[in-house]
């Protein structure tokens, strides 16, 4: 067999919530020689957004210390930035739609007013 190939059941998920690893993901890692690899998620409105994953090939199966660390800080960074970047769209289409609603009810209160003068000169 191939040394570099590596087996889904070779793959640690340890404390994931992930229940197998794909297979091409298995083909890449072998192809890359990846011998670590740590995986973070990005949390956006309690929901998985994405992963953040961090591939090494050193002998060490996780990564250093300040590798994780800094992982971390990125993507909880990238979490709240993106946070707010939907918000901001959020608000901005709430905004959009009020404005909407504000234009048909003046349109229809014109038109209910020119209604009622066309009903005056008929009577």
């Amino acid at each position: 067999t191939d040394e570099r190939f590596i087996a889904p059941e070779d793959v640690s998920l340890q404390k994931s919530t992930l229940r197998q690893v794909h297979q091409c993901a298995v083909e890449q890692y072998g192809e890359w020689d990846t011998r670590s690899c740590a995986t973070f998620a990005v949390i956006v409105q309690r929901r998985l957004w994405g992963l953040c994953l961090h591939s090494g090939t050193g002998p060490n199966p996780l990564p250093p210390f300040q590798v994780r660390m800094a992982m971390e800080q990125l993507t909880s960074a990238f979490s709240v930035r993106l946070a707010k970047l939907l918000d901001a769209e959020l608000s901005a289409r709430g905004e959009a739609f009020n404005a909407f609603v504000t234009a048909l009810s003046t349109q229809a209160a014109s038109a209910s007013d020119e209604v009622g003068k066309l009903q005056k000169f008929l009577d």
